[in-house]
């Protein structure tokens, strides 16, 4: 300890002072500084009083060791100072380096929620508009059109290579699949149209039926067909009897064998049998096989 008061001393002891510390705060600094207590009250005490300190201005060899301590000391303080304000501000939230990460993260991710709704709106739409025109076209009478290059459902060309395709993309899946008893021949039934398709696995002869009386089973539809057929502008509707069909020139229709009660013809490479089963006025079976 030194009871020598130097200028910093006093400029110390004056700025505590001005932010009103108590006297022991002060006189602790002092201390913490290499003075003497006694010496360090008397300094709070003439100033706080308006009583000139003296300083002093030349240092003894060993005054001069203490002021080297005091002056290592004082370094050490200001070092933990800079340390604990540098600490700080690496740790403010506001870091340049930080604030510019978060700015570049949000963009990564804005427009992922986005673009997903857009995909599920589109697929959802494209559902929708699919299901509706699968009902209307359930819904309104079945045409088959007979045309040269062959029979259309729906606007879609039926072959025998695609009957089963161009039907479903027309009305859908069907409604019931039955196989014939141990034949390969499998039936596909459209229940709410009246209408079967009859496809043999080994290559066979496919064809479509209409069920106009509703027989059910597994050789018939569970409602009967109400569409119609229309060949060169004319309608053939379920309810046609067997005089109104055979006028129809470009049908070609050949007098029935021994069972007089099925009709065959024909319309270029399409075969039409009408069977007339149940009353001789109106067709049970309507059946267009495809060659």
């Amino acid at each position: 300890m030194t009871n020598d008061i130097l200028r910093t001393d006093i400029e110390l002891a004056t700025r505590l002072l001005e932010e009103k510390r108590p006297d022991d705060q002060i006189i602790t600094a002092l201390t913490f500084r290499g003075i003497d207590p006694g010496r360090a009250a008397q300094v709070v005490d003439d100033l706080r009083n308006g009583r000139e300190v003296k300083t002093q201005t030349v240092l003894s060899t060993g005054s001069g060791l203490g002021r080297r301590s005091r002056t290592r000391d004082a370094s050490r303080e200001a070092s933990q100072d800079q340390s604990s304000r540098s600490s700080k501000v690496e740790s403010h939230p506001k870091a340049p380096g930080h604030g510019a990460a978060r700015h570049h993260e949000k963009p990564r991710i804005s427009w992922v929620v986005p673009a997903l709704v857009v995909v599920l709106v589109a697929v959802v739409a494209g559902i929708v508009m699919v299901q509706r025109h699968r009902a209307a076209a359930s819904s309104a009478p079945l045409v088959l059109e007979l045309q040269p290059d062959g029979l259309r459902i729906g606007g879609h060309h039926v072959t025998p290579a695609n009957v089963l395709t161009a039907v479903a993309n027309s009305l859908g899946a069907a409604t019931r699949t039955n196989r014939i008893g141990q034949t390969d021949t499998v039936v596909y039934a459209y229940d709410p149209q009246g209408l079967m398709i009859c496809a043999q696995k080994a290559g066979g002869t496919n064809s479509i039926i209409l069920d106009c009386d509703a027989s059910g089973g597994a050789n018939g539809t569970l409602s009967a067909f109400t569409g119609t057929i229309t060949v060169d502008g004319q309608v053939i509707r379920p309810d046609i009897d067997p005089q109104t069909l055979t006028a129809i020139k470009q049908l070609e229709f050949s007098r029935p064998g021994s069972d007089n009660n099925v009709w065959r013809g024909r319309y270029h490479d399409l075969q039409l049998v009408f069977s007339y089963l149940k009353s001789p006025r109106r067709p049970s079976l309507i059946e267009i096989d495809l060659k």
